[in-house]
């Protein structure tokens, strides 16, 4: 097992409004208490200087955390030392944050709990695993990697992945999902308003309740499989139950599966 360090900062919360957090490799985690400061750790090989510490600062409100790395070759090229660093942020639970932005490389993103007017996550090789999302925007970008949510409330989720997985309990609000070739299985609640899915050539399952109706507008190549649901067809439509909201479904060689949802 490789020794480590902590490199940690305090920030009193009162003038911070938003948060970006830029990080490379490694894991970012986000938690919460019940202080009123804003407490970020790196852990990092112990092997690494000063040089390679997080850089951090605050302008326009703005918190802003960047993942550092000095030398780029060394981290690669030199056995004894990893650059996989491990960013905690740890964020009092008062706190009204207007944007959250995650960005990462390959390393992992996770929460329990996230809570920002605007949220705005992107990865490309790691995992983005937030149990609870609550916001009035929320976007997401994956490349190869998973993105889960067990419950998102949001005005607005809208999102795009290339390869890699989403799995999703959208709760409130509009829905937009793109995949190219990764699969996607997403449970719409009762309270969605409206759900765009568009896919190339990967699998969607969509999970619908089962007393409400809908309306299905789909692409003429779309392939659609529809469990347990009353259907009609009217001209390009698939009516639900007696038809309703609008869910807008387009596809090119993905299989797409609605279910009832359990």
């Amino acid at each position: 097992m490789k020794k480590t360090r902590i490199n940690e900062v305090t920030y009193e919360s009162e003038n911070i409004e938003s948060i970006s957090l830029n990080w490379l490799s490694g894991e970012a985690n986000i938690y919460y208490h019940e202080d009123s400061k804003i407490l970020i750790q790196e852990e990092l090989d112990i092997n690494l200087d000063d040089r390679y510490n997080m850089q951090t600062e605050i302008k326009d409100k703005v918190l802003t955390i960047n993942y550092n790395r000095p030398n780029a070759l060394s981290g690669f090229f030199n056995r004894n030392k990893s650059c996989k660093k491990i960013i905690s942020i740890t964020i009092p639970k008062n706190l009204k944050i207007k944007e959250f932005n995650i960005s990462s490389v390959s390393g992992n993103i996770s929460s329990e709990y996230l809570n920002a007017e605007s949220i705005k996550l992107k990865n490309i090789s790691g995992d983005i695993i937030i149990n609870k999302i609550n916001s009035e925007l929320l976007s997401f970008s994956s490349v190869s990697g998973l993105f889960s949510s067990d419950e998102i409330s949001s005005n607005k989720t809208i999102g795009n992945s290339v390869s890699g997985s989403v799995n999703l309990k959208i709760n409130t609000g509009k829905c937009q999902v793109s995949c190219i070739s990764g699969n996607a299985n997403l449970i719409i609640s009762e309270n969605v308003d409206d759900v765009v899915i568009s896919s190339v050539s990967g699998k969607t399952n969509l999970y619908l309740p089962s007393d409400n109706d809908f309306t299905i507008n789909k692409t003429s190549n779309a392939n659609i499989n529809i469990n347990d649901f009353y259907t009609s067809n009217k001209n390009d439509k698939i009516i639900l139950g007696n038809g309703g909201k609008n869910i807008n479904i387009s596809s090119v060689s993905g299989a797409i599966t609605i279910n009832k949802s359990l």
